[in-house]
């Protein structure tokens, strides 16, 4: 992902559409390691920034598992990318 910013900023992700056959968390990779589930709809800030930026690489983890039931499958990078909306927003 790449973020673009004039000022402070925030990265914030959200699923759109909601999957119906694999849940998506968003893990960080600090210590320790923090998982969020995202929800479809709720923008989650998943990086941010105190300056002017023309334009960061940012490197995020999202880790897809199925869910329950005979629906559920393990997506495809592609099928997991086609989930995720992101925005850039000035912080507070």
């Amino acid at each position: 992902m790449t973020a673009q910013a004039n000022s402070k900023w925030q990265l914030q992700v959200t699923l759109n559409p909601a999957p119906t056959d694999f849940l998506v968390i968003w893990v960080e990779s600090r210590s320790p390691i923090l998982a969020h589930p995202l929800t479809a709809g709720v923008y989650q800030t998943v990086a941010s920034g105190t300056g002017a930026t023309p334009g960061q690489n940012i490197a995020l983890l999202f880790n897809a598992n199925k869910t329950t039931g005979t629906g559920g499958f393990v997506p495809t990078a592609a099928q997991l990318a086609a989930v995720l909306s992101y925005r850039v927003v000035a912080a507070p």
